[in-house]
């Protein structure tokens, strides 16, 4: 049997069959949604992080943008690597938003963002 398309719901947007779907021998056009803590994140709408792309950085809650970023995890490992934003804790220390954001006395303040494998949707 040959396959032109697959409709399904979210459970159908997984990585093996996103990678199926790209196949140059049994390609298919896949057409379902991504699971909205794949496409959104797990978090609540007020604790989210908005990305500056004109910085290309991240800003937090109360409007603080980060102060540096570096990619961690290493290549080729079969596993994501992560983009590791880091944010100014002397701003964190005086947050009014600081309250389950913010761990007293830690010396770094970091937001990670996974970075997926080249496969596209």
């Amino acid at each position: 049997m040959e396959v032109e398309s697959v409709v399904g719901d979210t459970a159908y947007s997984g990585k093996d069959n996103i990678i199926l779907a790209q196949d140059e021998e049994k390609g298919f056009e896949l057409v379902a949604k991504l699971h909205p803590t794949i496409s959104n994140g797990a978090r609540k709408e007020e604790d989210k992080f908005e990305f500056n792309k004109d910085a290309g950085m991240f800003v937090c809650p109360a409007g603080h943008m980060a102060i540096r970023k570096a990619c961690q995890g290493k290549k080729k490992q079969g596993q994501n690597q992560s983009m590791v934003y880091y944010f100014d804790t002397g701003k964190c220390r005086t947050c009014s938003r600081r309250q389950g954001c913010y761990k007293e006395g830690a010396k770094s303040k970091t937001y990670s963002i996974q970075i997926k494998s080249g496969y596209q949707i």
